[in-house]
């Protein structure tokens, strides 16, 4: 696997989490300019560089990869509304990946290019979960 990318484990929260923090770092105004009423992002100050977290004694700080790599493996059965015979409880496609670049939110799924609408809708779906996710403790 190439430097700088990451396989994202079982955590979707903190790859959302990354996904909303670079989109609003990248619609960040220009240096010297603020937007009245934006929607507070941890470790991002109000002009979108990044903060050091109060718990300064707490664990180590994350650094986040350059993309992040999901595994796209559905639940076979589950995805055809079955039951799963004995023995294939845990039967998986492999039918993917989706890449995420967190510089600037592009997104590819085996190599090819989402677009903008893609990219958006994704960006919707992690500020929603977000959104409806209590903070982690």
């Amino acid at each position: 696997m190439p430097a700088g990318v990451a396989v994202a484990q079982a955590d979707p929260f903190a790859t959302c989490r990354s996904i909303v923090a670079t989109a609003d770092r990248a619609a960040a105004p220009p240096a010297g300019r603020t937007v009245a009423g934006a929607d507070y992002v941890p470790g991002i100050d109000v002009r979108g560089n990044p903060v050091a977290p109060a718990d300064l004694g707490g664990a180590p700080r994350l650094t986040l990869p350059d993309e992040l790599v999901l595994p796209v493996t559905p639940d076979v059965f589950t995805f055809l509304g079955r039951v799963p015979p004995r023995g294939l409880e845990q039967l998986r496609a492999n039918v993917g990946e989706l890449r995420i670049r967190l510089s600037d939110g592009h997104t590819t799924f085996n190599g090819q290019p989402l677009g903008p609408t893609a990219d958006a809708d994704l960006l919707a779906a992690c500020r929603q979960l977000l959104a409806n996710t209590p903070p982690p403790r």
